[in-house]
């Protein structure tokens, strides 16, 4: 069975309903992200671009790129930015995965951190206020 059963990603003891909620639609690239949204031909996202007219709203655009956020986003980069450059993964920063999963080096306490600063950025940002 654990060839077919993926393996459980945890979430680190976070207790935030509607940021998990929207961490696991990410994570599924089922969110109201616009990159997801056109890869499943939803009617009211004929196109992938984003609001910014800079490039496709897809995950590591919404994290690292995007000029709407860009006062949202210090704060997250931030956080991470120390977390890992504590451990010698600074050259992690803008790995998007980090930002929904956390990383196999830190502790729990740390991956909270991260997972707790995105779930922050996401509501600073008010793009899944509707979701």
């Amino acid at each position: 069975i654990s060839l077919i059963r993926p393996q459980k990603k945890t979430l680190y003891q976070v207790h935030d309903p509607k940021g998990i909620k929207i961490l696991f639609q990410l994570r599924l690239e089922l969110s109201h992200l616009k990159a997801h949204k056109h890869k499943y031909n939803f009617q009211d996202s004929p196109t992938e671009l984003c609001d910014c007219l800079e490039a496709p709203e897809n995950l590591s655009h919404f994290l690292f790129e995007c000029s709407r956020f860009a006062g949202s986003r210090a704060l997250l980069i931030n956080t991470t930015d120390t977390l890992l450059r504590k451990h010698n993964l600074a050259c992690e920063i803008y790995n998007s995965m980090i930002y929904l999963y956390g990383h196999s080096s830190l502790s729990t306490e740390e991956n909270r951190d991260i997972l707790l600063a995105t779930m922050k950025y996401i509501a600073c940002t008010n793009r899944f206020q509707n979701s």
